[in-house]
């Protein structure tokens, strides 16, 4: 079991793991699942995404399990309206994202976090995209890098504000193209929040790129400051331990110079 003092205020834990790993133990993890979850994973089979959403929610039980001393099937999970599971009566916050065969899971003590991940793949529409949910300052920066870069630094910025939007616990309900994730600093590109009609989350809310896989981009934004991520895949059947550091997630996205 992880206690709680594994896991300072500032500390990140990002847990990740391939979906096709836990194909065979899908009626392991359903076991585990609450009935509003199992009604949940009902109302997904016309869309093929009934397995998917058991997997990672049996995952996610299962760390979050850990962490609380509890048996899975008894951490209590709500949702609020906008989608965003949280847990009842307990310091730690937490966000999920899944894309593609990915689950990654990030989990924080005492302030807010949302996480995001996107398979990387070619969008024929990608210029429709960055005009409907980029900042006027975002679009500019998107248009001036070379064709070849578009794609990369469009899943850079979009995993960036969905992350930052889920944490906040508002979603789309916002609209993403008014604010700005993604800034020039002289010769590079960072990633940092900067809203005009509330400049005091620039200084509250930071953002960090996460490294995971080739084929995906990740993003992670924690309402304060983040001292140290610490990173881990999550096996069946393995030893559950905790994250082992990783190397310093840098705001700066380095590949962009000017």
């Amino acid at each position: 079991m992880v206690q709680t003092s594994t896991l300072p205020k500032g500390t990140v834990h990002i847990w990740y793991s391939p979906l096709d790993l836990w194909r065979n133990r899908v009626g392991e993890l359903k076991v585990l699942l609450s009935a509003e979850e199992i009604q949940r994973s009902e109302e997904l089979v016309f869309q093929n995404r009934s397995e998917d959403y058991i997997i990672s929610r049996g995952i996610l039980r299962k760390i979050l399990a850990q962490y609380l001393g509890e048996t899975p099937e008894l951490v209590s999970l709500k949702v609020n309206t906008t989608g965003k599971p949280y847990l009842t009566s307990s310091r730690y916050h937490f966000n999920l994202s899944h894309s593609n065969d990915l689950f990654i899971f990030g989990i924080a003590r005492d302030t807010p976090i949302g996480i995001d991940l996107q398979h990387i793949y070619p969008i024929s529409n990608i210029d429709t995209l960055i005009r409907n949910y980029f900042s006027p300052e975002e679009q500019q920066i998107v248009n001036s890098v070379i064709d070849s870069r578009i794609q990369d630094l469009f899943f850079t910025i979009w995993t960036a504000k969905e992350a930052y939007l889920k944490g906040t616990g508002e979603g789309f309900r916002r609209p993403a193209n008014s604010f700005t994730i993604c800034q020039r600093d002289n010769n590079l590109l960072t990633l940092k929040l900067k809203q005009e009609t509330n400049p005091s989350l620039s200084t509250t809310w930071n953002i960090r790129e996460l490294h995971i896989s080739s084929d995906y981009k990740a993003a992670l934004a924690v309402n304060g400051n983040i001292i140290q991520i610490r990173s881990k895949a999550f096996i069946p059947g393995e030893k559950f331990l905790s994250p082992l550091e990783i190397s310093p997630s840098s705001a700066i996205i380095s590949q962009y110079r000017f």
